[in-house]
């Protein structure tokens, strides 16, 4: 069993922390990795030169077995998975190709493995991840992130953030997913408007 004496475990989303992981760091000494470029409308949530380190395609299932037996030994029974959105944010048709569904199956099966059906994906309703990982009815049913995040404090939010997740719900009910649209506060000016839908 690898503990985190000698990996860098990252804190969550699927390609590692948001900016991949660090190229020189333990996960990278552990696992082999590829550089990939990934694009993003706002430069700002980029890495240095859109550069992320990624673990390669044939160590994906060694990562996300090690890491997840890691948290199951110490206790951990569920895991929330966010910035799933990344992998389709791949620039190269290889990274794509050989990325894309290599990460979403192994971590799929290896959630499952550890976790039962005690996980959420989050920022993943992209077509790669709505339509295969999402898709077949033979696993548990995954809670999965039906919208944008909730601002309890951003009044011009409140409205928004009910009307996506009444549309979304609308193809995600469909799938094997139960939506999470996020939380809401109990004791807030617009707690009413949440609990009614």
């Amino acid at each position: 069993m690898v503990s985190p004496a000698n990996i860098d475990i990252p804190r969550h989303a699927l390609l590692g922390y948001w900016a991949g992981i660090a190229p020189g760091g333990k996960l990278a000494k552990t696992y082999k990795t590829i550089d990939v470029i990934r694009e993003d409308v706002d430069p700002r949530n980029l890495p240095v030169d859109a550069t992320m380190t990624v673990v390669a395609q044939e160590d994906v299932a060694r990562f996300y077995h090690d890491f997840y037996q890691f948290l199951s030994s110490c206790g951990v029974d569920g895991v929330k998975t966010d910035g799933n959105y990344m992998v389709d944010l791949l620039v190269p048709a290889k990274a794509r190709r050989e990325l894309i569904y290599t990460y979403l199956r192994e971590w799929g099966n290896t959630s499952l493995r550890f976790f039962s059906n005690k996980v959420i994906s989050c920022m993943s309703l992209t077509p790669q991840m709505l339509f295969s990982l999402h898709l077949p009815r033979n696993t548990p049913a995954r809670v999965v992130r039906n919208s944008d995040d909730f601002f309890p404090e951003v009044a011009s939010s409140h409205p928004w953030h009910v009307w996506s997740n009444a549309y979304n719900s609308l193809v995600t009910m469909h799938l094997n997913i139960v939506p999470d649209w996020d939380m809401f506060q109990t004791v807030h000016a617009y707690s009413g408007f949440h609990a009614v839908i």
